[in-house]
């Protein structure tokens, strides 16, 4: 397979754009949205989804490895034309997520008959038992609980509530990305990019619609509930359709290939689960040692805008496993390391100038976007700032990410995620319990410098066989040069800036305007754009 001389390239740049279209509806329309989500729930409510979703996305750890080992076999598969394997892996994947689906719902059922007794240690738990016992008659009903005061009785009654419609999504979302990962495998990102955008219209427009209706936490949930269960036919049908050898069958799942799954998806289970586990505690500490109202203001202005950021980053790369699986598959370890280090070079781009971004609007932003009601939200700032480095450590490797899934030697990716979140478990009492917010910020920032910047870098080059020296060479040079690039746009930040949404529109197009010629000039050969131009005007 050359990239160069099919239609690959060109499906990739479009997945990339549809990608990054439907990042920028998105954040657009989710910028408009937690304001008036915060709004219309309250801190309180808002905060208990937050730490809700946490929990689940905890739960949904179980199947961290397995999507990602389908898509590799189903890449695997079809370069190598093997509709057996091909049914194997996929219904095999299916029926594993089907099991998983109904696992999750009976650990969320544990937890809800136990969830009084898991909270009680915590000190702002202990401030609302203080609180409840001098409220008066208890309450009784589901109706008077819901709708009465905050309080511990209640907060315990939603979160069970939305706990279990939350884990039912969640396992709907299973199946979903079995077929999504024939799909992907198949490397028809476009399509994948393409619903992606659809519902990332569809969904915050139906958020929208409940809470303007009067609904609150139970009907929003509900509702995203439904929108995902909906996507099943869809996704059956787009799965057919790309790839018509495609066939589920309970005979065809063997035990030799669910082991195959699990070997390979095991280091991918591990690198998720300690990746999610770091930044899950921080929301469960922020919970426990500083109160919903704080988690939040923290999950709704510093991780919303931070991982805007990095989700945009994210479109450009996460797409390159398959892509890896099959030029592995075909032996062509030269187009592989191309192919990497110039993935590595436009996330660099991306990274630098996102967190420039960050840092540079970020307060401006804030004081417009949910000061105007709130004006002490303002200290999410700072925290914020510090947070958007790890956005640039993270996403500046992001392909290197893919390529380790991509040759299934994602065991170093499984080792760095545990080292990180070893380092930052190990910070996070202290920091947060003396700093809030910023203390978690700074736990992220240090362990994620350590992860990113030298453990991750050593195991790449390890498996490339390439020399520290070369890559770190190629990793400062992208580096320094898009911090030169960032000279511009920081002089019209400088000179432009205010707190309202056309000024700051006008010095952020200003800003990409300056930047992406400068980064593509002096960090692209001109093979490279001419590469990527040809692929962009080929019509077949």
């Amino acid at each position: 397979m050359d990239i160069r001389n099919s239609p690959l390239l060109k499906r990739l740049i479009l997945s990339s754009g549809l990608r990054l279209l439907g990042m920028l509806v998105a954040a657009a329309i989710g910028l408009v949205l937690t304001p008036y989500m915060l709004g219309k729930l309250g801190t309180n409510d808002y905060g208990l989804m937050v730490f809700v979703g946490t929990v689940v996305s905890i739960i949904g750890l179980m199947e961290s490895g397995l999507n990602s080992a389908i898509s590799r076999h189903v890449a695997t598969s079809l370069a190598q034309k093997d509709g057996e394997a091909l049914n194997r892996f996929f219904s095999s994947g299916f029926f594993l997520f089907c099991g998983l689906g109904i696992l999750s719902l009976g650990i969320a059922t544990l937890l809800c008959l136990g969830l009084e007794q898991i909270v009680r240690w915590s000190p702002w738990i202990a401030k609302k038992l203080a609180a409840d016992a001098s409220v008066g008659p208890s309450l009784t009903t589901f109706a008077e609980i819901l709708n009465g005061p905050n309080s511990l009785q209640r907060n315990l009654l939603l979160g069970r509530i939305i706990l279990i419609i939350i884990t039912a999504q969640f396992g709907v979302e299973l199946l979903l990305r079995a077929l999504i990962g024939v799909v992907s495998g198949a490397l028809r990102n476009e399509i994948v990019s393409g619903v992606s955008l659809i519902m990332k219209v569809v969904r915050p427009v139906t958020s929208l619609t409940v809470l303007y209706l009067g609904g609150g936490v139970i009907s929003l949930t509900l509702a995203g509930f439904c929108l995902t269960l909906s996507l099943l036919p869809v996704w059956s049908i787009i799965a057919r359709r790309i790839v018509p050898e495609l066939h589920l069958s309970p005979r065809s799942v063997t035990r030799e290939t669910v082991a195959t799954l699990y070997k390979f998806g095991f280091f991918a289970f591990a690198s998720f689960l300690a990746k999610n586990l770091h930044t899950s505690l921080a929301i469960f500490l922020i919970t426990a040692l500083r109160g919903l109202d704080e988690v939040a203001v923290y999950q709704a202005v510093c991780v919303t805008l931070c991982s805007l950021g990095a989700e945009a980053i994210a479109l450009l790369s996460n797409f390159l496993s398959p892509v890896f699986a099959q030029l592995g598959a075909q032996k062509q370890e030269d187009t592989m390391r191309k192919a990497l280090f110039f993935a590595i070079k436009v996330s660099m781009g991306a990274a630098v100038f996102v967190t420039f971004g960050l840092i540079a609007w970020g307060h401006p932003f804030i004081q417009r976007w949910v000061c105007g009601e709130h004006p002490e939200w303002i200290v999410t700032y700072l925290p914020m700032a510090i947070l958007s480095f790890t956005v640039l450590f993270e996403q500046s490797q992001a392909p290197t990410v893919e390529f380790l899934f991509g040759t299934a030697t994602h065991k170093y990716y499984a080792l760095v995620n545990f080292i990180e979140a070893a380092i930052a478990v190990a910070l996070f009492p202290v920091l947060i319990y003396f700093y809030g917010m910023i203390g978690a910020a700074l736990s992220l920032v240090i362990a994620g410098a350590i992860a990113r910047l030298v453990l991750q870098p050593h195991f790449v080059c390890k498996v490339l066989n390439l020399k520290r020296r070369t890559y770190y060479a190629q990793f400062v040079r992208s580096l320094f040069r898009g911090m030169i690039c960032c000279l511009l746009p920081g002089v019209v930040t400088f000179l432009l800036v205010q707190s309202n949404y056309p000024r700051l529109f006008l010095v952020g197009g200003l800003s990409v305007a300056f930047y992406v010629p400068a980064y593509t000039f002096l960090c692209f050969t001109r093979d490279e754009r001419n590469l990527v131009w040809s692929a962009l005007k080929r019509k077949k």
